[in-house]
């Protein structure tokens, strides 16, 4: 009876799920990819395809990468005529390092003989062997190759490309990374694909850690999005559902769907995309962890006289109070510890502390100073629908919690302000504002998205 209910409690799941996910993930922001220079490895079929048509729609140079030449070229050619930039049928292995060295070169003149400049906006690594078969535990050794083989192509695959392309995106402002993960990655299937499933974990972690040396470098670009996919409906997929198994036959969602989600994922520098909203439950442990980091306490924590010993203010506690009654109980202690500078600072400029969830204000820009802070007023965009379809841009400075630091960042972010002022059409010019400021505040990591109110 158990599963009865939950049978029927699927397609209302899904439903939610899919409201959710359009609300969050907007169409609108695929205007974005207008003349955006992409290359897709694993072009020619499935979601590499679908990629690629979905760029050349919204106005992309789109460089698509696969093994067949053929199934290369008859992409490239429906690409022209959906509307892309340019299109270039570029065939490489990714197993074969000087492939890949050729694709980055070949891509790079054709991105600057298009555009004037060699850059890369965006690289989309997508390609992949799927092995669907059990291990063979009669004859073990029999599944070495296998394994080797598909790593050499699933993920050492991956690498090939991103080694060969990764100094030309550090360089190029707004630059993205796109890594298609599984869900097998963390939850495999048990008797089949145990090979394939190796691969995605492989590439799930590795993407990780790529991200973390980039912010431990203070690289503010490019930025990393995995893209952990559940039963998406590819050629691959209907294979396997032919062979019989009919688990996710009911779960799948569209290839065309997935690579809308998957762009926009990436414009909004997502750190990961769960799709379809099943994979996000399997990887409830990962949201438990970032949910708890993006909860903004009820309660405004200060520096006390010991770490267990802090000060505790409700939000909304005016900065004169605080200030007072601070340097009324050890002058000499928040004085050396820089909290009586920061707290006559924040005096001079507003009245309390606020919290952003309780602001009803419709604004064209909205400026964070801290990363945490940046991806919980996305969050809470997001979860407020698109009632007005209004653009705004959330931008994060991110500025150490200091007296010095705070003063230098407060001059960056008035420049920023100015540069904003400055602008006609915000929407059109706000890459290039961002681009201008980082110029002059390299320092400063920067980070954007445009949701909608």
């Amino acid at each position: 009876m158990v599963w009865l209910w939950l049978l029927l409690l699927l397609p209302v799941l899904y439903a939610i799920s899919y409201v959710h996910h359009r609300i969050r993930y907007s169409h609108g922001k695929l205007h974005q990819l207008v003349g955006k220079r992409v290359i897709i490895s694993g072009a020619s079929k499935g979601i590499g395809e679908k990629l690629a048509y979905c760029l050349a729609q919204h106005g992309a140079h789109v460089i698509i990468a696969a093994r067949s030449q053929d199934k290369l070229n008859q992409v490239a050619e429906k690409c022209q005529a959906l509307g892309s930039a340019s299109a270039l049928a570029v065939r490489c292995d990714a197993a074969q390092e000087d492939d890949c060295k050729q694709l980055i070169m070949s891509a790079r003149k054709h991105f600057e003989a298009q555009t004037g400049d060699a850059a890369i906006d965006m690289l989309i690594l997508n390609h992949c062997v799927g092995v669907w078969n059990a291990m063979d535990l009669d004859n073990p050794e029999s599944n070495i190759e296998l394994s080797r083989q598909l790593m050499d192509i699933n993920y050492f695959g991956y690498l090939n490309i991103l080694f060969h392309a990764l100094r030309t995106l550090l360089n190029t402002p707004r630059s993205h990374v796109v890594a298609i993960s599984s869900v097998c990655s963390f939850s495999p299937v048990p008797s089949k694909a145990h090979a394939y499933a190796a691969t995605k974990a492989a590439i799930t972690n590795y993407f990780h850690s790529l991200r973390g040396q980039l912010r431990h470098a203070k690289k503010t670009y490019p930025s990393v999005t995995i893209c952990v996919l559940g039963a998406i409906k590819t050629d691959y997929f209907r294979t396997i559902m032919a062979e019989g198994d009919k688990t996710a036959s009911k779960l799948a969602v569209s290839d065309e769907i997935t690579a809308e989600m998957i762009l926009i994922a990436a414009l909004n520098r997502d750190e990961e995309l769960f799709f379809p909203w099943y994979v996000w439950i399997k990887a409830d442990y990962i949201h438990v962890n970032k949910m708890t980091r993006r909860l903004v306490s009820d309660m405004n924590n200060t520096v006390g006289p010991a770490i267990d010993k802090p000060n505790i203010y409700p939000f909304g506690t005016p900065y004169e109070q605080v200030y007072q009654e601070l340097k009324a109980k050890n002058p000499q202690l928040y004085t050396q510890n820089g909290l009586l500078n920061m707290l006559d600072r924040n005096r001079k400029i507003k009245l309390a502390p606020q919290r952003w969830q309780e602001s009803k204000d419709v604004y064209d820009v909205i400026i964070t100073c801290e990363e945490r802070c940046f991806d919980a007023v996305c969050e809470d965009l997001a979860n407020r629908g698109e009632s007005f379809n209004m653009p705004v841009h959330v931008i994060n400075v991110e500025i150490k919690d200091s007296h010095e630091d705070a003063t230098l960042g407060g001059r960056a972010i008035l420049q920023l302000a100015q540069l904003l002022e400055q602008s006609e059409n915000l929407d059109d010019d706000i890459e290039t504002i961002i681009e201008k400021f980082y110029e002059r505040n390299s320092s400063h990591a920067l980070l954007h998205a445009t949701t909608f109110y």
